[in-house]
Order: C-alpha cells, then sequence, then structure tokens
C-alpha cells in the first residue's frame, strides 16, 4: 500500500519532466532521417540535453550530442550542395553527413553575422515545442 502511495505522489514530480523525440523523414521514405532527442531528467533543472540521430536505413544509424539548451530550445534544418545538414541550435551550427552517419561536428568557422562561413543552404525546417509537444515542421508549414 505504501508503494502505491509512493507512484501516486511521484506522479506530478515526473510530469514536468521532458524525454522525448521526433524525426525529419527526408524522402519520405522513413528511410532517411535526421532525428532529434531532448531529455531533462530533474523537473526543476531548467536544462534539457539534446542528441541527434542520423540515420540512412540499411546503411547506417549513429547517434551525436548537441549539448544542453532549454525547453524553449528550437533547432532549425538546412541542407547543403553537397546533401549534407547543417542544424541550428541557438547560436550554435552543426554540420551533419548522412552518407557514413558519422560525420557530425559543431561549425566554428563563422562569419561576422556568427553564421557559417560557407552558408548555410536550404532552409527544410524547424524542431520546436508546440502545444507542449516535440515537434518538426517544414519550412512552407511555418508560420513566418
Amino acid at each position: 500500500m505504501r508503494a502505491f502511495f509512493a507512484c501516486l505522489l511521484s506522479v506530478p514530480i515526473l510530469a514536468g519532466c521532458v524525454n522525448d523525440g521526433v524525426a525529419y523523414d527526408i524522402n519520405n521514405d522513413r528511410q532517411t532521417s535526421i532525428s532529434i532527442l531532448r531529455e531533462q531528467p530533474l523537473f526543476w533543472n531548467h536544462t534539457v540535453h539534446f542528441d541527434v540521430v542520423l540515420s540512412r536505413m540499411p546503411d547506417c544509424t549513429r547517434r551525436h550530442t548537441m549539448g544542453d539548451g532549454t525547453t524553449s530550445t528550437q533547432i532549425d534544418v538546412f541542407q547543403v550542395p553537397s546533401s549534407a545538414y547543417i542544424l541550428k541550435m541557438d547560436d550554435r551550427y552543426f554540420a551533419a553527413e548522412l552518407e557514413t552517419c558519422e560525420g557530425f561536428a559543431e561549425i566554428k568557422d563563422l562569419n561576422e553575422q556568427g553564421e557559417p562561413v560557407n552558408g548555410t543552404g536550404i532552409y527544410r525546417g524547424r524542431f520546436h515545442t508546440q502545444n507542449k509537444t516535440w515537434v518538426f515542421t517544414k519550412a512552407q508549414n511555418l508560420k513566418q
């Protein structure tokens, strides 16, 4: 009986935590995707940890750490001509490739505007919170 009450009391505490993910299905075939996972293990800590999963099935899937943000952090996705992707999280940029799914690194070479020197490419969409749910919205569906 005590265990039941302990579990019942922990529900409001756990309700404030974040542990979810969503994918950007690149070719609409569920084979090639960029997924962003976020985790906030302690509700009183406003820090949320972000990971990216690069996937090109059946050849490769790799998980990489992006670092910390908040529950309001947004991640914009751009495609460069080489078919690689640039992810913008707050004021940080990351390069991601899907040929082997292993290439992932923060871009440090930024211009005076704080953007990658070689540009960001074509804007594809945004990972963000909408109605308390972590979602990906394609560029054409975003309200500007």
